[in-house]
């Protein structure tokens, strides 16, 4: 199996899929895009239907990733890994703003239960560390307890959510990074506790 051109099939898919939805994405289409024939994805994937899953695989292994890094931070306070998890993922969206479009259209997961499945589980996990942080910052006065756990998750996740579509419906037009550090601290000054430093 080559590796190589497996990455090169997933990468093509991922920019027809954000480029245009799953009316885009054809066997023909990637080939084209990869720059062989039809027949030669046969010899990495044998249908569509298996790209679609290899691009999942894909999207549960960055997200996967920056779970393990948030876990792997040493000496710091949970406000700084929940910051850190919100610019990572910043990060990831603009380095990656094709994987971007699929995440933030749902179109993708939506055609098959399976992948819709996976999908949820992966941003549940995102969930439960999330919120797992935020108890332990409100135990250790991080982080103001007059509002629920739960209610600061989707704060921060919702937020993060819309700059990112903003972003891309702006075609891109503004630095994303710096953004996600501002919204950041507007979102510090509204979750953090006063007299906390």
């Amino acid at each position: 199996m080559n590796l190589k051109r497996r990455n090169e099939i997933i990468d093509a898919a991922i920019e027809l899929l954000a480029e245009g939805g799953l009316s885009n994405l054809s066997l023909k289409q990637i080939a084209a895009k990869v720059g062989f024939k039809d027949a030669a994805i046969y010899r990495h994937f044998e249908s569509k239907e298996e790209i679609l899953k290899a691009i999942i695989d894909r999207l549960e292994e960055g997200s996967l990733g920056v779970l393990s890094e948030v876990n792997a931070l040493k000496n710091k306070t949970e406000l700084e890994k929940i910051a850190f998890f919100f610019i990572n993922r910043a990060d990831f969206f603009s380095q990656h703003p094709q994987i971007a479009g699929i995440m933030f259209s749902n179109e993708l997961f939506f055609i098959n239960e399976l992948y819709l499945a996976r999908i949820f589980s992966l941003l549940k996990s995102h969930e439960i560390l999330l919120v797992g942080l935020i108890n332990e910052a409100q135990k250790k006065g991080q982080i103001r307890k007059d509002i629920e756990a739960e209610h600061i998750f989707l704060m921060i996740i919702g937020s993060l959510r819309l700059l990112i579509s903003r972003w891309l419906s702006s075609k891109k037009s503004f630095e994303l990074r710096q953004a996600a550090g501002r919204l950041w601290q507007s979102l510090e000054k509204v979750i953090r506790r006063k007299n906390y430093e």
